[in-house]
């Protein structure tokens, strides 16, 4: 019922669950929480390799509007992984005080990478252990990459799942339960310019 939908949500909208009249946000979160699913759950076959499967996947997940003007926020990472989202994206750039999310070359807002990064690490398995991609779009330079090789280190720690750079076929779902994967450039690669640069294990 509708009284019993409005209570599995959480935050200042829906705050009162005898409402009869509710903000747009709330409409629309209720529209897409697992409460109304119009689909069940299936079982998955967990033994396939990574690239068998479809992946629920965020664009741009930072912004909260438009990609030229719109407000950047760490929230945002938080509703794609309760919304089902197992792959989000970073785009990283320099700044003086640190790596900074925002969407380059335009008037978007920016957010600490750090902030960034807590908020994966304490809502990637909200719904459920599957492993999530996070998709770097890296345009620091070299202090910049160490920085965020520390944060990924010092924030998700084991949570990431080790590199397999030599294997011959991605790793299963099964075998990365509970693990955050990193997927973006490989510095040294020859076709890179900037080839002298960090090394794989350094991002």
């Amino acid at each position: 019922s509708y009284k019993y939908l409005m209570s599995q949500q959480e935050g200042p909208d829906f705050k009162y669950a005898e409402q009869t009249l509710f903000t747009v946000y709330a409409f629309y979160t209720l529209l897409l929480s697992p409460q109304n699913h119009a689909v069940l759950p299936v079982e998955l076959d967990m033994t396939r390799p990574l690239c068998d499967y479809w992946i629920n996947s965020s664009h741009n997940t930072y912004l909260q509007g438009n990609q030229i003007t719109s407000v950047s926020s760490v929230r945002m990472y938080k509703l794609a992984f309760l919304r089902g989202a197992k792959c989000v994206e970073l785009d990283i750039w320099d700044s003086p005080e640190g790596p900074k999310i925002t969407h380059g070359h335009t008037m978007t807002s920016r957010i600490p990478f750090r902030d960034v990064v807590e908020c994966i690490g304490k809502y990637a398995f909200a719904l459920n252990d599957l492993p999530v991609i996070l998709s770097l779009e890296n345009h620091c330079e070299l202090k910049g990459r160490h920085q965020m090789a520390r944060t990924f280190y010092t924030v998700l720690g084991a949570k990431l799942q080790p590199a397999r750079a030599h294997e011959d076929a991605l790793p299963s779902l099964e075998s990365m339960r509970g693990k955050i994967i990193l997927k973006g450039k490989r510095y040294g690669d020859p076709a890179d310019p900037a080839g002298d640069i960090p090394s794989y294990d350094d991002l």
